[in-house]
């Protein structure tokens, strides 16, 4: 089925939506653009299934955050290779709550995560990334309540800036560096000794 503005608009009730391309379907991208027309859409699953995508391709970008569904909630990406800078893109979606990204949604050695973004956002796992540094000013995740790096293995640290969100619970790291697991260890240490006890740590497949 072709993803078309009147595919979509025939759709008016949509609320979940998952979509898999191949390196051949690359030139139809457009339809991301398109994903304003399904206005009751709360959960989209993507997934390319190559992320690393060929040299010969155009780089694919993520669209401006108008684009998207108003009432998403839920985003799944995978194997996409967007660049760290399309991050501020999501962190404008009103209703955010849930972010998963898989198998390189994105590529690249740094990420510079902002103050104002993400208002909603609660969930965030990061899967098998080239990433390396992660900077994080202020508090770019007011409503956090979990983190899950998982086969982060380049990642040196998780950032200062994440102990700062007020909410956060949990961070569970699977298979991460040990300078990974040793900033999280830190991050805890200190929000306890200012009182703060919510914090915990879990670390698998070490």
């Amino acid at each position: 089925m072709s993803c078309t503005k009147d595919v979509f608009l025939s759709m008016p009730n949509l609320k979940k939506l998952g979509i898999r391309e191949t390196e051949e379907d690359h030139h139809l991208r457009g339809w991301f653009e398109k994903l304003v027309y399904l206005e009751k859409l709360e959960t989209l699953k993507y997934t390319f299934s190559n992320p690393f995508v060929s040299s010969n391709l155009k780089p694919f970008r993520l669209p401006l955050s108008d684009n998207f569904p108003p009432k998403l909630v839920k985003l799944t990406l995978s194997g996409t290779s967007f660049p760290w800078e399309d991050m501020l893109k999501l962190g404008k979606l009103p209703k955010l709550e849930v972010l998963k990204l898989r198998n390189y949604a994105f590529s690249g050695a740094l990420w510079r995560s902002r103050e104002g973004g993400f208002c909603c956002l609660k969930f965030l796992l990061i899967g098998s990334t080239d990433l390396e540094v992660w900077e994080a000013d202020g508090t770019p995740f007011p409503k956090l309540e979990r983190l899950v790096p998982r086969h982060c293995g380049s990642l040196k640290e998780i950032p200062y800036g994440i102990g700062e969100a007020p909410l956060l619970e949990n961070i569970t790291l699977h298979c991460c560096k040990d300078s990974a697991v040793m900033s999280a260890r830190n991050l805890q240490e200190e929000q306890e000794g200012m009182g703060n006890d919510g914090l915990t740590i879990h670390i698998t497949g070490r």
